[in-house]
């Protein structure tokens, strides 16, 4: 074995994330260790039961990110403590928060001309304007990534839109735009 391999240090994991929580006390771990494993700790002291507060079991295992002094570890702790100048002999506060995925994209629509504003509508879901400099505004949907109404305007640009969808009389065939 060689010497990392055996190499402990004194670790407290700590987490503003109260489902999260595990009793804040300090525990011997492999200095070898990075995220991976560190995740795997945490994993089994949420799951014992026996180092976290009740209510707090997770039946999945979660992937976790780990900060020391506000910085994200992206090494093994040996390698952070001998960057940082620190002993093994040091307690090391750990803080740990739910690993996120980065963002997917949904979709995307290409425009021939620069967009002066674009505008989301909550009231119908997926649909939004866009208002080009060119005097024309765009009505799509980015669920069937479909455009559909293409519109004309007298003003130079719109900054500020407003979609009316509803129709005369409350048909919800009318469509229109209001700028300014």
């Amino acid at each position: 074995m060689s010497q990392e391999e055996v190499t402990q240090v004194q670790v407290r994991f700590v987490t503003q994330q109260r489902k999260y929580a595990v009793i804040d006390s300090a525990i011997l771990v492999p200095a070898r260790l990075k995220r991976y494993g560190l995740s795997e700790i945490v994993n089994h002291l949420l799951g014992s039961g026996m180092y976290s507060p009740p209510g707090t079991l997770t039946k999945n295992p979660v992937p976790f990110d780990f900060l020391i002094e506000g910085q994200f570890l992206r090494t093994s702790l040996s390698e952070y403590l001998e960057n940082a100048g620190l002993s093994t002999e040091n307690l090391i506060t750990i803080e740990y928060v739910e690993s996120m995925l980065p963002p997917t994209p949904m979709s995307s629509f290409q425009h021939d001309d620069w967009i002066s504003s674009v505008k989301g509508f909550s009231q119908h879901r997926y649909t939004f304007i866009t208002s080009f400099y060119r005097a024309c505004q765009q009505i799509s949907n980015s669920l069937s990534h479909r455009v559909i109404r293409q519109l004309r305007s007298d003003m130079e640009h719109v900054r500020r839109m407003r979609l009316y969808l509803q129709g005369p009389h409350g048909t919800g065939k009318g469509c229109g735009v209001a700028g300014s």
